[in-house]
């Protein structure tokens, strides 16, 4: 650009070329194709009408950048997991089975207490302490009938009674007779002769009761166990986490689904049945975490929950609300393909959000800059989904199938889009407007362009883009070269919209053309509004 030296000063001159840098920087393409090449091969002169009544001629002022439209209001619809869907009730009852099978696998407890009971009870009677003494050697040499004749001989005087009656359970287990045991351990759970071995006769009934499939009923015992035994002393305290105080929160009734998160990933092994609830409780968990906002969180989730794809299905839910996540952390490369990895699986078309993926991968294709990939999928969704199609989210997928084709510089298609939104009479039928103004003048049809804007501003003041036309309409005269319209133009564009994000653009360009008409003093001063 040829601009003529008309300060003496440095400070006006370093004022322009910094506003001037960031017009260059912010400026947009009004002109493609063949007009560009035209430019280029040979600048056009213009003219601009001084205060004083002179003409000057300056270079065509051409700021080129790739043209990309702005959105329109309607954005992605983020669609939150309705959580009320999902049966926590069978949830739990999993998550407590579990637990109540992983905490009576980790617990070891004595069969005998020969020992223990001698310490804690040394007034016992005589005969029982020596009886006991001899069924407890039959015992662990394996001499079961030995062992249990004595056993049945000690007397209810003292805590080698409760203790005779755990052993005999224990028997009872060892030759196979689970209904004598259970009888045994339910006996020395009514007794008060011993403190600790009364605790164990607790977790041996819950321990028989899981054995015999009564699952409910083995929680409920292992409930009050835990509440005697796990409970801290003092309530206050903070209890360590490991598996079976993990286990023991869920048994006790809160369980959530961090808990079982938690209490899954301590077990050292775990077998099929417990990745299958593991799946699923860290897919709700990943839900939770995305209906948070959350989402990288929720990805972590969904990641975990997919290694385990024990039930296909939920699996590929998994994948899917990845992708949903990944959009909205900006992902969107990456939402692209977990969405197409969805979309690829068989078990996908069973679910009810296989149509949205389409609509989810159109979205961060567009996000992603791959346009021609996004209206691909945009009319997949419009197609597949057909009158069930939210209404509003239809007249959304319009307009960004418009945007899409304008992008591709397929102006025919990116203009049937948009009337259709106008035909419609649809809510975003000003920015299709707007954008059709756009194209005409994409096109090199500045007249209707101009047209078409004031249109936008005559049917809809109160509109997103009436500060969009507002300023465009005087662009657009700007890189005509009728600067008389243009700085009038952005001049009451600026005083009716003085919160718009296009007021540095258009005080740049005010102060362009007062510079080049050689108005010093109002150049630094607009300038000066922008700095």
């Amino acid at each position: 650009m040829i601009l003529k030296e008309r300060m003496s000063y440095n400070y006006l001159k370093y004022l322009f070329t910094g506003t001037l840098s960031a017009l260059l920087l912010t400026g947009y393409a009004q002109e493609v194709g063949k007009q560009q090449k035209d430019k280029k091969e040979k600048p056009q002169q213009h003219s601009v009408q001084s205060g004083a009544g002179e003409v000057q001629t300056m270079d065509s002022i051409d700021v080129v950048r790739d043209y990309r439209p702005m959105l329109a209001d309607a954005v992605k619809v983020r669609r939150s997991p309705d959580m009320t869907l999902i049966n926590r009730d069978a949830i739990e009852t999993e998550l407590r089975q579990i637990a109540t099978a992983t905490y009576l696998a980790q617990q070891k407890y004595k069969q005998a207490y020969y020992h223990e009971l001698m310490q804690r009870h040394p007034d016992a009677s005589q005969s029982n302490v020596d009886n006991y003494r001899i069924s407890y050697l039959a015992y662990g040499a394996g001499e079961y009938k030995r062992a249990s004749g004595m056993l049945e001989a000690i007397k209810p005087s003292d805590a080698f009674y409760q203790g005779a009656i755990m052993t005999l359970g224990h028997i009872a287990l060892e030759t196979g007779d689970k209904q004598a045991a259970r009888n045994a351990f339910v006996k020395a759970t009514k007794l008060d002769l011993d403190r600790q071995v009364k605790a164990d006769a607790l977790f041996n009934y819950a321990k028989i009761l899981f054995a015999m499939d009564s699952t409910q009923a083995a929680q409920k015992v292992l409930e009050k166990y835990v509440a005697q035994e796990v409970k801290p002393v003092d309530p206050g305290s903070k209890r360590k986490e490991s598996a079976e105080t993990l286990s023991a929160e869920i048994l006790r009734g809160t369980t959530n689904f961090h808990a079982g998160v938690s209490m899954l990933e301590s077990l050292k092994e775990r077998g099929r049945e417990v990745n299958a609830i593991y799946q699923k409780v860290t897919y709700y968990r990943g839900l939770e975490f995305y209906n948070e906002r959350a989402f990288e969180n929720s990805i972590s989730m969904f990641m975990r929950s997919e290694k385990f794809p024990v039930n296909a299905e939920m699996a590929a839910l998994a994948t899917y609300w990845k992708a949903e996540a990944m959009y909205e952390v900006r992902k969107f490369g990456e939402a692209v393909e977990n969405f197409s990895e969805f979309l690829s699986l068989p078990v996908a078309r069973n679910t009810d959000v296989y149509n949205y993926a389409n609509y989810g991968l159109a979205y961060a294709a567009y996000r992603n800059n791959r346009f021609e990939l996004a209206a691909k999928y945009f009319e997949r969704f419009l197609t597949a989904g057909g009158n069930t199609v939210d209404q509003n989210i239809r007249y959304d997928v319009i307009a960004r199938l418009g945007d899409s084709y304008l992008c591709l510089r397929d102006y025919g298609r990116a203009n049937k889009y948009y009337d259709q939104l106008i035909n419609s009479k649809a809510p975003n039928q000003d920015y299709a407007f707007f954008q059709r103004g756009i194209l005409f003048g994409l096109q090199g049809d500045n007249e209707t362009k101009l047209s078409t804007l004031r249109s936008v501003l005559k049917q809809f003041p109160s509109s997103n883009y009436a500060d969009d036309a507002a300023f465009e309409i005087p662009y657009t005269y700007f890189t005509m070269g009728d600067y008389g319209r243009a700085i009038e133009g952005l001049q009451a564009m600026v005083e009716k919209y003085p919160r718009s994000s296009y007021i540095p653009r258009a005080l740049m360009t005010i102060g362009l053309v007062q510079y080049n008409n050689d108005e010093p003093e109002a150049a630094k001063a607009t300038f000066e509004k922008v700095v």
